[in-house]
């Protein structure tokens, strides 16, 4: 399944750029290409909750403590990302390929770290005019992970391949705000159970 998902991305970036390609070229010059780093982060939510704490939080000086409460979605909840962008020039058009870590953790739950992450490896298309930036891609989801190390407890979902949609503002040649919506399902061997993770970010990006 893992080798099969990345086939997929390669082969999405293959058939993007022999479509493009052409219209990089004019009747008087050959196309041109140029690569740049990409580097970015984002706040995520969304997705069915994979655990739920009460918290109680005590205050110095004051009697009694705040009742509340944590959890860890499969949605969210930062997601960190790096990797390389392929502008065609004379086009509006960027394939753009990273590797990133996308995590929820527990804050405030005492002697207690509970975290969902995973490694997403995205491939997408964006069409940039002016200071608009859409953009649609896949994402695969590597080793899917729920630790919680008050119970010792880890659970492994299989990877997972999704897909979004994005819209963006470009401030500048070098960066961009946007926001994108996730769909993607865990699972786990043969079970029919599947986890929502599905989400809603805000996306912000740096070309370097």
């Amino acid at each position: 399944m893992q080798k099969r998902a990345i086939v997929i991305v390669v082969y999405f970036l293959i058939i993007a750029t022999a479509t493009l390609a052409p219209c990089a070229e004019d009747a008087h010059a050959k196309k041109t290409r140029s690569f740049e780093i990409v580097l970015g982060g984002a706040l995520t939510t969304g997705g069915d909750k994979l655990a739920k704490y009460r918290t109680y939080i005590y205050t110095q000086g004051v009697p009694g403590y705040t009742e509340g409460s944590a959890s860890v979605t499969a949605g969210g909840r930062a997601h960190i990302y790096l990797g390389a962008a392929f502008r065609i020039k004379k086009t509006p058009l960027r394939l753009q390929l990273t590797l990133g870590w996308l995590v929820d953790r527990t804050a405030d739950v005492d002697d207690l770290d509970s975290k969902f992450s995973r490694h997403p490896l995205e491939g997408s298309l964006f069409y940039q005019r002016d200071k608009l930036r859409l953009g649609a891609g896949l994402t695969y989801h590597m080793n899917p992970t729920f630790d919680e190390d008050f119970d010792n407890l880890t659970f492994e979902f299989d990877n997972a391949l999704g897909y979004f949609g994005e819209i963006g503002y470009v401030w500048n040649q070098s960066f961009c705000v946007s926001g994108r919506i996730t769909k993607i399902e865990y699972g786990f061997g043969d079970s029919p159970v599947k986890i929502d993770g599905e989400s809603l970010g805000l996306y912000l990006t740096f070309l370097i």
